[in-house]
């Protein structure tokens, strides 16, 4: 019995380490949005558990279930792929998900480099909220191309709205010139330069980033 018992764990750990592909993309969502977590009633979850109708159908059920997604976007209960894409939500379900115990990510190892993306992104954020008070508070930039770049960057990383994100974005691309868009490469290099001088170079969040801008 405890063989038996033994070979059954094995089998299980050796399917979780097949997991397919679209079950490696399914996990963070399964896990994030089942009712206990209490996130269902989001649009983001919404939007997933149509998601995952559609990536488990075959056929006409298929079929069914895009057009169950499609008539969901259209009401207002589910949110197209480029404003899901873009929905702050999504990040901390990846945030909370590599934290988590949950066995697929745990028992597949394939979630390491998932989670190691999710972490470079949250660093991002982190890095940018860093350099909007030292470059654009204060350096006094403030209202220059790449402050407002980031500024931008961060009302949309805080808004849960998708279509309130669309508005935001063809607005601040209207808003936007030529010469600020021309003027963003060289003021991102002048804002590098100048914090990789100061002690912030030497946090974990900025270690990696100013060392790649040391000359050689």
């Amino acid at each position: 019995m405890l063989l038996r018992s033994a070979l059954l764990l094995l089998c299980a750990r050796h399917a979780l380490s097949q997991i397919s592909h679209r079950d490696r993309q399914l996990a963070p969502a399964r896990w994030y949005c089942d009712a206990s977590r209490g996130h269902t009633n989001s649009i983001f979850c919404k939007t997933a558990v149509l998601k995952e109708a559609i990536a488990m159908a075959d056929g006409d059920e298929k079929a069914a279930a895009v057009a169950a997604l499609k008539s969901a976007i259209i009401s207002g209960n589910a949110e197209a792929e480029g404003l899901d894409q873009t929905n702050p939500e999504r990040n901390r379900m990846m945030d909370a998900w590599c934290e988590s115990n949950d066995p697929a990510r745990v028992d597949d190892k394939k979630s390491t480099f998932v989670c190691a993306k999710a972490k470079a992104k949250s660093d991002f954020f982190k890095r940018r909220e860093e350099l909007l008070t030292y470059w654009c508070t204060e350096q006094g930039k403030v209202g220059s191309p790449k402050c407002k770049q980031m500024d931008f960057g961060k009302r949309m990383q805080q808004t849960e709205s998708g279509e309130e994100r669309k508005r935001m974005a063809i607005e601040f691309k209207s808003a936007s010139t030529v010469e600020e868009r021309d003027a963003l490469e060289n003021e991102t290099r002048e804002m590098m330069q100048s914090v990789c001088g100061t002690r912030r170079a030497q946090t974990p969040l900025f270690e990696s980033t100013c060392s790649k801008l040391q000359p050689a």
